[in-house]
């Protein structure tokens, strides 16, 4: 037997003949007798190279030919097809209703089976396989499964669909192929040679299948769905008859007999059998157990016995129920009982005192959401039993894995709460009932009656659940979010118990609350345990990205969307207002002097000065933030005390995504009325700050345009907000005012070109173009400034264009406040600068300057300016290339000129020099090297890294480079002697060179 095929024979026949064979001239024919036909009968002709399907009609001669099938390329030359019908009264496919006659033919050829359709005179082709070994018969089992025999005496059952389903030998022990299975050659193939064929050999019926033999019938027979799993359990394959059993369930019933059609109609008849298999098994393996157990404590030995003897053999009792346990949870889940597991395997479990094992078996099940609910008994055992192991956790996370819908809610709820499994319980509330607000009122209670140590990590866990709700996000993390229709009434009530005044007057944190500020709501708990963390949570409530509407509805919804958006941020505004009154009210900000709230009383160890300096800077950067975005309003009192507090020297540095104190007090002055400032007492505060900014902004404010210039020109780091002050007021003041200004501006002309060339430029361009000539007036002409303003010129003649990058790359932060006036500054920026024709009449005149500026302050660029000019005075280019000893650009001139040795030469002076300091610094890099063992692949690379090898390699480069142009270009001798000459000068310096390196 192999599967759920079984193979017996029965001896004794003599020459048995089945089926219906005609032959003529060598056709064979087979009649779909089991059809009925209106008229006729449908045949099939096999000859060697074509099998024809045709209609024989009753009362004439007509032949309707319906299809022709090919000999399928790969089938073996001369290989006689075997051919297969099986009516079925309607198809698979269809409804009862329109049931239509159907039926399926199998044509093997050699190897190469093909399945085709009968349905109304036609034939539609369905599915083409190979086989692994050449067919000698084929029959259909049933109008699903496929027999089909082969030359290595296999019996192979395939889907109509070519996946094979079993397979099996029919050939008896002892026998051989020959002696099982009856063939005849009375066909020859196409070359005249008679031909084994088994045709009628085989025979089906119902699930049985008959293979003829020359003197005895082979039976094989496709068990039932039940035998077949009984022949399992026999064979002490549980695992295997459990895994068909759950096949069965899910509707795999290719090659099975005895089942319903449906899918219910198969798992409404095997499930009483089902039920019995699992605990026909849990028996077994107990059994099993017990007999183990028993063996090895002795016939009526005791469990205590065993302990004392040997707790290995406990250990494998327990593993094995584990997996028996493992096996029943999977089983039952799968086949939808779990009544079954929690009642009758359950109570298994516990007779055999492994009631914990069962329950810890449930875990993983729970948490891959496998199991959704447990009876209240059960979940009763599970708390109990793993709490008593400590693991309380573990109990939390599988209820955040439950439907809670199938709980008993109550019994739940108050497991969590004896034994502090707050998230869970926060999951139950919220999601089972929609309450947010009765998970903090728990978790608040248990702070306030808590120590210190135990109050804070309920606090983070307090925090982290506000965090999640006001970002809309549901709690515990990976459970979806928060409707958005329910988000904002979560977000007001959560925010309304905040502000709420604390019930339990018991507690050191509202004593110390009280006695300072006379209230404490339930938000002083948290920013006692961490200000910082507290006032950023409560930010995530007010984020504007919280009232962005995302409607992609009709213009009438988006309508109504907007306007329910603008009341939600109303109403979050006035809550907002609510917190920030509050906040300001427990610090004293209202007050002259802050509050100090002393938490526990003066003789304890344990008593808390808050806040602290730094707890202090986290609730004024709060109440900043949002009355410079304009969602909070504070008395001048307040601001005088948020201002001097940005002011002070002692501002610890924040994180690097919170705004530069200077950026927070210009905010201020944008959205607070200048009415409530008193100015000489913020610019006495900014002065001593170093807020150059802001003290321009005031000075601006009282029309002190000039003390404004002077502050923003202080302003090194950020030096655009100068010019962009200077272009807006040359635009606003007119008359004499204007004048006076204009002038002062072109008297620092030379300050601002220091401060940044590039602004300066566009500013002369937007504004100065035309008195140039008091420009360069106010630039000392060997002044550094007016080396800049030159370079920036030239910059933009050659190029059309300048580099702002250094100066626009890290703005987005001001964007976001000064979008208006920086964003027109920096665009006028990003348009290239165009020169004035009457300044572009000037760069010949301003040549032989800016090379004199360039060989004092960048000499190394002056090469690459000359390279790129054609017209200019080589003689006094020259002379000032020498002047300044700015050899390679004297050498390029001297070269241009015609005089090759003289460039030679002067690339070549002080050689001497330049190679008596490379030795120097080759023998000191060698000492180095041999005292740290480098390898002798590294020595040259490491030499050539000194600084006094860069001038040699430069003027060998240099000259090299000189003499191969003038090789092109001047005649042979000439070239020659250039060689020579530098042959020469290189010549004793590498002596030199090699004698100090040997």
């Amino acid at each position: 037997m192999q599967g759920n095929l079984t193979t017996s024979s029965s001896g004794g026949l003599g020459s048995m003949m089945g089926g219906v064979v005609g032959v003529d001239s060598g056709w064979k024919f087979f009649n779909e007798g089991s059809s009925p036909m209106e008229d006729g009968v449908t045949v099939m002709f096999i000859m060697h190279q074509h099998a024809l399907v045709v209609r024989l009609h009753t009362n004439s001669d007509h032949v309707d030919h319906i299809e022709t099938f090919s000999r399928l390329e790969g089938a073996r030359e001369g290989s006689i097809a075997y051919a297969a019908w099986k009516y079925t009264s309607s198809s698979s496919d269809s409804s009862p209703i329109d049931e239509e006659p159907v039926s399926w033919l199998a044509l093997v050829w050699d190897r190469q089976v093909q399945v085709a359709k009968f349905v109304k005179s036609k034939v539609i082709k369905h599915k083409d396989w190979n086989l692994d070994s050449a067919a000698v018969g084929v029959a259909w089992l049933n109008d699903q499964m496929l027999a089909v025999l082969n030359l290595r005496g296999q019996l192979c059952l395939f889907s109509k669909d070519g996946s094979e389903l079993r397979r099996t030998i029919f050939i008896l022990d002892g026998l051989v192929f020959d002696d099982s299975i009856l063939y005849h050659t009375h066909f020859s193939n196409r070359f005249g040679n008679p031909e084994r064929h088994f045709n009628n050999s085989v025979a089906v019926r119902g699930a049985t299948v008959y293979i003829l033999g020359p003197s005895f019938l082979t039976v094989s027979r496709l068990l039932p769905w039940k035998e077949w799993i009984e022949a399992l359990k026999r064979a002490g394959d549980w695992m295997g008859a459990m895994d068909m059993a759950m096949k069965l369930y899910d509707g795999h019933t290719q090659g099975v007999v005895d089942l319903p059609r449906t899918l219910d109609s198969i798992r409404e008849a095997i499930m009483p059998y089902l039920v019995e298999l699992l605990l026909s098994y849990i028996g077994y393996v107990s059994e099993y157990i017990s007999i183990a157990l028993s063996n090895h404590t002795g016939k009526g030995g005791a469990a205590d016995g065993l302990i004392d003897a040997d707790r290995s053999l406990l250990t494998e009792r327990e593993e094995q129920y584990a997996r028996v346990g493992g096996v029943a949870v999977e089983f039952c889940v799968h086949i939808g009982r779990n009544d079954i597991l929690f009642d009758t395997v359950f109570s298994k479990f516990v007779a055999a005192q492994s009631g914990g094992m069962f329950l810890e078996v449930l875990e993983p099940y729970m948490l891959k959401d496998m199991l959704g609910s447990l009876p209240p008994q059960i979940m009763q055992a599970l708390v109990e039993h793993y709490s008593g192991k400590g693991w309380l956790q573990r109990v939390e996370q599988c209820i955040l894995h439950m439907d809670i819908s199938s709980l008993d809610f109550n019994q739940v709820v108050r497991l969590c709460r004896e034994h502090g499994l707050y998230g869970a319980l926060i999951y139950l509330f919220n999601q089972g009932l929609s309450d947010f607000r009765t998970p903090l009122e728990e978790l608040l209670s248990v702070i306030q009656n808590a120590t210190r140590k135990d109050a804070t990590w309920r606090s983070y866990r307090m925090l982290v659940y506000l965090k999640y709700c006001f970002q809309g996000l549901a709690f515990p993390p990976g459970h979806g979010i928060i409707p958005r229709a329910q988000l904002h009434s979560v977000r007001e009530e959560l925010l309304q118990f905040m502000l709420e005044e604390s019930k339990i007057h018991t507690s050191e944190v509202f004593k110390g609350f009280s006695s300072s500020s006379r209230k404490c709501p339930n938000m002083c708990y948290l920013l006692w345990m961490d200000t910082e963390a507290t006032l950023e949570v409560v930010k995530c409530a007010f984020a504007q990205e919280n009232f962005e509407s995302t409607s992609s509805t009709p213009d009438a919804s988006v309508s109504k969307d907007e306007d329910d958006t603008n009341i939600e941020r109303e109403s979050q505004n006035i809550l907002l207002q609510g917190v920030v009154d509050t906040i300001i009210h427990i610090v004293g900000l209202e007050n002259e002097a802050i509050h100090s709230i002393v938490v526990g009383t003066a003789e304890s160890e344990e008593s808390e000065l808050w806040p602290t300096v730094n707890y202090f800077g986290y609730i004024i950067e709060f109440v900043s933030f949002f009355i410079s975005n304009k969602r909070a309003k504070s008395s001048q009192r307040v601001l005088k005390h948020i201002l001097k507090y940005l002011t002070s020297s002692s501002t610890p540095s924040y994180d690097d995504k919170k705004m530069p104190t200077q950026k927070e007090v210009l905010q201020l002055f944008n959205v607070v009325p200048q009415t409530d400032w008193n100015y000489d007492y913020v610019l006495h505060l900014c002065l001593d700050a170093h807020f150059h900014q802001a003290c321009g902004r005031i000075y601006a404010a009282r029309n002190q345009n000039l003390s404004a210039l002077d502050s923003y020109m202080k302003d090194i780091v950020q030096p655009y907000h100068a010019f962009i002050f200077i272009s807006k007021k040359l635009f606003q003041l007119a008359g004499d005012e204007a004048l006076s200004f204009r002038s002062t501006v072109i008297s620092r002309f030379a300050e601002l070109v220091n401060l940044s060339r590039e602004c300066a430029f566009v500013l002369f361009l937007d504004h100065f173009q035309n008195q140039i000539q008091q420009i360069f007036s106010k630039l000392p002409s060997d002044s550094r400034s007016h080396f800049l303003f030159l370079k920036t010129a030239m910059e933009v003649h050659l190029s059309g264009k300048l580099d702002f990058s250094a100066l626009t790359g890290n703005e987005i932060v001001e964007r976001l406040y000064f979008s208006g006036e920086l964003e027109d500054y920096l665009q006028r920026l990003s348009n290239s600068p165009k020169f004035d024709c009457n300044l572009v009449s000037m760069i010949d005149e301003l040549f032989e300057p800016y090379l004199k500026l360039l060989c004092q302050y960048e000499p190394r660029s002056a090469l690459k300016f000359l390279e790129t000019f054609d017209s200019y005075r080589l003689e006094g280019c020259l002379q000032l290339c020498l002047d300044y000893g700015v050899t390679d650009a004297a050498a390029f001139l001297q070269e241009r000129a015609g005089d090759a040795e003289s460039a030679l030469a002067l690339v070549l002076a002080g050689l001497d020099e330049k190679i008596s300091q490379f030795i120097t610094s080759v023998e000191n890099a060698f000492s180095q090297i041999s005292s740290k063992g480098s390898s002798e692949i590294e020595q040259p690379a490491i030499v050539l890294k000194t600084n006094e090898a860069h001038p040699v390699l430069d003027a060998l480069r240099s000259s090299i480079g000189l003499c191969q142009r003038n090789s092109q270009n001047s005649d042979p001798k000439k070239s020659q002697s250039l060689w020579f000459q530098l042959l020469d000068s290189f010549s004793e310096p590498l002596k030199k060179l090699y004698g100090s390196r040997m």
